[in-house]
């Protein structure tokens, strides 16, 4: 782990975990989510002897076998940590309703300690929405002191195709979601001004870039940044369908955007990126998408924090496939602290 960066009103360090890891804080409680992933259980197999008891996300699916993936997944996680309670949300697309009820969850545990918490989160599979509202109702709020998350990143094989449709001959590639998105505008990370005359645009991407670029047609920036991911950035070298190869070529061809290539694993970079972006705008706003990695969505919470002229907008399909993820690479960990509170620094 590197030393604590200072961005706006947190600390952040970041890093890998290695074998033999130990927890460096007494943490008030593990939060992780029930997911049907392969990767959804990494974490707490490897060190879940270590971990406080955790609470547990569950979305509630309509698909009778991921329901049953999901139960098969917890009976693993029963015998590698000790389960303290079972949070049921409905399906991850109900943005609103699940956020009154997570925020309920840090209220009321917040009130029990009397202090903010110390939280260690397992953002694997937590859909990137509810990292960001994490981060901005638990510090905005006060309810946190210390959120770690650790983050198990997984492979995605970008050259796959979707099965055709009847009658549909052309059409953008989808990765994860099913149907078109929807934008929704992450609470407690908005910008001071709502309706700026002029705005930029900021964009952490993945895969999906037809879909990512059609949504991103919503705006009409005065210049755009781009953000992707250094380990899978598109480009020559990596083999892509038509339809992304397309999107791409038309997302970087536009002399008003800059293109950045930053790890997945460096929180820090992206959001100083982001925050010197927003500093040189002479927009009245700056709009940013959260549109590839959890890791990468985690900075732009970080820095618009930091940065009252940031707003932060996730896509919202009408659903998600399926399909399965294993993990690759190492274990990430990302440590944001309050640098104001003294509970980050003081067991009480």
């Amino acid at each position: 782990m590197i030393e604590p960066v200072a961005i706006g009103p947190l600390g952040v360090r970041q890093g890998t975990i290695k074998l033999g890891w130990k927890p460096e804080r007494n943490y008030d409680f593990f939060l992780s989510a029930l997911s049907w992933e392969t990767r959804g259980t990494s974490f707490v197999e490897g060190f879940g002897r270590e971990l406080p008891p955790v609470s547990i996300l569950r979305f509630a699916s309509s698909n009778p076998a991921i329901d049953a993936a999901k139960d098969v997944k917890l009976s693993v996680m029963r015998t590698h940590c000790q389960i303290a309670s079972i949070i049921d949300l409905q399906i991850s697309t109900s943005l609103q309703d699940n956020y009154k009820i997570i925020e309920a969850v840090l209220r009321d545990r917040a009130a029990e300690t009397k202090r903010p918490l110390r939280v260690l989160v397992d953002i694997s599979c937590i859909p990137k929405a509810y990292v960001m509202f994490l981060v901005g109702a638990g510090f905005s709020r006060d309810f946190l002191a210390v959120m770690d998350c650790v983050y198990v990143a997984g492979a995605y094989d970008h050259t796959a195709v979707d099965p055709p449709k009847i009658g549909v001959t052309t059409g953008n590639r989808t990765l994860v979601s099913v149907g078109d998105w929807r934008p929704e505008m992450i609470p407690y990370l908005t910008a001071a001004d709502l309706m700026p005359a002029r705005r930029d645009l900021l964009v952490t991407l993945g895969g999906e870039l037809g879909m990512a670029r059609s949504f991103m047609d919503r705006i009409e920036p005065e210049r755009t940044m781009l953000v992707f991911i250094s380990e899978d950035a598109p480009g020559p070298e990596h083999e892509m369908v038509p339809s992304e190869q397309i999107a791409f070529k038309h997302l970087v061809g536009d002399s008003r955007s800059e293109q950045h290539n930053l790890s997945l694993g460096d929180v820090i970079g992206v959001a100083e990126r982001a925050i010197s972006f927003i500093r040189d705008t002479s927009c009245g706003g700056v709009s940013g998408m959260a549109l590839g990695s959890k890791s990468h969505a985690l900075a732009l919470a970080i820095a618009s924090l930091s940065e009252s002229r940031l707003e932060v907008i996730v896509r919202v399909p009408a659903s998600y496939k399926g399909l399965d993820v294993f993990p690759s690479g190492p274990i990430h960990m990302f440590e944001l602290t309050d640098r104001f509170e003294p509970c980050s620094y003081i067991e009480i």
